[in-house]
């Protein structure tokens, strides 16, 4: 699926000025691209709400901690993202932004995972750009904004796809127990 660099799958250090290797302009430019990104989502967040995040509180995230956990119906209801909805509402009140704020959270993180997978299996070069493209992608950023699931479930897969580079190289009970659990949260 993924075809790692020549030399392994240790990712490379931008060179600095006199040659030698530096993590902090890539560190500089990471943090640019993620701030950017929660830029631009921030100005959607404040959207007038739709009947899929409306009907996720009313039918979901509303009722008791019990109730959401337990109440799989629809298979539309994204059960991690409906019980950080409960807490997020429940502790700031019932607005569109405390809806949508697991999402937002979600789809920022986003951007640093897909840096990650991109610096991990292909260099730091392809992570920036992926992280880039991540924070300007309008689905990403539409995802990341609207009170549903998808935005975890993406992370979720990042962070699977992380963490299955890891076990290539060296299993533990560990690992594998953060990947089942990573794998149930999707």
């Amino acid at each position: 699926l993924l075809a790692p660099r020549r030399g392994g799958l240790a990712p490379r250090q931008a060179r600095g000025r006199h040659g030698q290797r530096t993590g902090s302009s890539v560190l500089v430019n990471v943090v640019a691209i993620i701030l950017i990104g929660a830029v631009v989502r921030t100005v959607f967040l404040p959207k007038s709400l739709r009947y899929d995040e409306s009907s996720t509180y009313m039918n979901y995230a509303s009722q008791s901690l019990c109730d959401v956990l337990s109440d799989y119906a629809a298979p539309n209801n994204h059960i991690f993202h409906t019980v950080l909805v409960h807490f997020s509402t429940s502790t700031f009140g019932i607005y569109p932004w405390t809806l949508r704020l697991p999402a937002y959270f979600a789809g920022i993180l986003v951007i640093a995972a897909t840096f990650a997978v991109g610096r991990r299996y292909y260099g730091v070069r392809v992570g920036l750009i992926a992280a880039a493209i991540a924070a300007a992608s309008s689905w990403l950023i539409e995802y990341s904004v609207y009170a549903r699931g998808y935005s975890m479930i993406t992370l979720d897969f990042l962070i699977l796809l992380l963490l299955a580079g890891s076990l290539v190289h060296r299993q533990t009970t560990l690992r594998w127990l953060l990947f089942a659990l990573f794998s149930a949260l999707g």
